[in-house]
């Protein structure tokens, strides 16, 4: 009816973050589409509702938060198929999404928005991957914003500086907002360490933390930084500090339950049928994460369960590579017998040929105490 419309339109327009008119247009626009296919295809009293919007709006982002000279799109990654890291979704739902979509509930208990988080851990761990998930399922309650570390650094004297201040301009347009920085370490070296020769990377932190002190974290329109970083202690220590990147969220190295997780979620799903299986798998495979096609041997949860326990030491990135290099033995063979592609099935010898060339890129440190990555700077100068 006329009223619920009218909520469902001012409920649009609470979450409508840094939309223009023009913006706003768009997502109308599509939204009337979705209404539309979804009448042909025989749904019943379709009318204007919340979750047309959210659908969309998915999709259609503020034109700030277009703007490829600072930012960089990130494909996001829905949050179920991050799989083997329930402790890092946990901490990030707690901590961001949750604290965004209840901020009048948090801020009753004196508990104020995070003004900055750093996730931590080995390379190849799902850092990016957490934030990729984290931009879909925070989609809802606020903006995202992305750029790699690398991207801000200028020789030009200035043309850094400028670049974060832009950045954060951009952030608080759209407020509420998530930046990621992904890599924040190389933009962020302790300053007694930046060659004095060259004080790019000093200034770069000098703007970064005067930009993070100006951070206005009202309970309406807050930015929130997300870090990423494989090295943590080279880190400034000014940065760490409570206020700026004050909660730190470490993503360990996987461990056989979460491989075991991974791998199922990759060669062990049964087949399905009609549109859910087929959305799955387009869901799956824009983001590099297809189901692989396996015989029933390769899906059983005995032979899963020891895969998974004979790769210590595997990484996720590890892990994505040694299942392509198992379909990817399973085509070569294919081919060469004159069979259809469409039509193969990894087998154990496909996944045991894979296993004999894949090398894990973790350490024995690295596995056992992850934790040692954290380490003060003193302790990292001298190494």
């Amino acid at each position: 009816n006329r009223k619920s419309e009218e909520e469902t339109l001012k409920e649009v327009a609470d979450r409508a973050h840094g939309y223009t008119g023009a913006d706003l247009k768009l997502v109308l626009t599509k939204v009337v589409g979705v209404i539309s296919e979804r009448k042909e295809a025989g749904a019943e009293d379709e009318t204007l509702k919340l979750e047309h919007f959210l659908q969309v709006m998915r999709d259609v982002r503020p034109a700030l938060l277009r703007d490829r000279a600072t930012a960089v799109q990130i494909s996001v990654l829905p949050w179920k198929f991050l799989v083997g890291m329930e402790e890092v979704k946990s901490s990030l739902y707690t901590c961001l999404i949750k604290s965004l979509a209840e901020r009048e509930r948090y801020l009753s208990l004196g508990i104020d928005p995070p003004r900055g988080i750093l996730l931590y851990g080995p390379p190849g761990t799902g850092k990016t991957a957490a934030a990729m998930a984290l931009a879909m399922e925070a989609a809802p309650v606020a903006n995202f914003l992305h750029v790699r570390g690398t991207d801000l650094i200028n020789s030009i004297v200035g043309s850094s500086e400028r670049a974060i201040s832009r950045l954060f301009d951009q952030a608080r347009s759209c407020a509420p907002c998530i930046l990621f920085i992904d890599q924040i370490d190389t933009i962020a070296p302790p300053r007694s360490n930046a060659d004095s020769s060259d004080r790019v990377l000093d200034r770069v932190l000098s703007q970064l933390l005067i930009e993070m002190d100006g951070m206005k974290t009202s309970k309406d329109h807050p930015v929130i930084l997300l870090g990423a970083s494989s090295r943590p202690h080279v880190i400034d220590s000014a940065l760490l500090r409570p206020g700026r990147l004050e909660h730190h969220i470490l993503v360990p190295p996987p461990n056989a339950q979460s491989r075991h997780q991974y791998l199922r979620a990759r060669m062990g799903r049964r087949s399905e049928d009609g549109e859910d299986r087929r959305q799955t798998d387009k869901d799956l495979t824009s983001f590099g994460f297809g189901e692989i096609q396996a015989e029933e041997e390769v899906r059983s949860e005995e032979f899963l369960w020891s895969l998974a326990s004979a790769m210590d030491g595997f990484s996720f990135a590890d892990l994505q590579l040694f299942c392509q290099e198992s379909a990817l033995i399973a085509i070569r063979e294919a081919m060469g017998k004159g069979k259809q592609v469409s039509d193969l099935r990894v087998s154990t010898e496909h996944v045991h040929r894979a296993l004999l060339h894949a090398r894990p890129s973790l350490r024995g440190a690295e596995i056992q105490h992850p934790m040692k990555l954290w380490q003060t700077q003193d302790e990292g100068a001298e190494r």
